[in-house]
């Protein structure tokens, strides 16, 4: 099934965008959908992670973690940005712009 029944709880920290991205209003939404030069989301395994934070460095920066919950929850600055549950993103991914 899609996302085998899981769902993720996601914070996403004021330090990921450059300052004048930050202090704009739209700040949560360029967080959320920019494709910002060589940045990846990538799912870790708890037990690899201090060796997947040794070889990136600083340039690993947690922002979440997979949840039982089957549900979508993002965060900007503690402020709640999305919380779907996981079934209603998959009808919305299969139904497509319904044209």
């Amino acid at each position: 099934g899609f996302g085998g029944g899981l769902g993720a709880r996601i914070s996403l920290p004021a330090a990921i965008l450059d300052p004048e991205a930050r202090g704009s209003g739209r700040a949560p939404v360029v967080a959320l959908f920019a494709e910002s030069h060589s940045r990846f989301v990538v799912g870790v395994d708890p037990a690899s992670r201090p060796g997947f934070e040794s070889l990136l460095g600083a340039e690993a920066v947690l922002i979440g973690e997979v949840t039982a919950d089957p549900r979508l929850s993002v965060t900007w600055e503690g402020e709640p940005v999305v919380d779907l549950a996981t079934g209603d993103l998959l009808a919305a991914w299969q139904g497509g712009l319904g044209l």
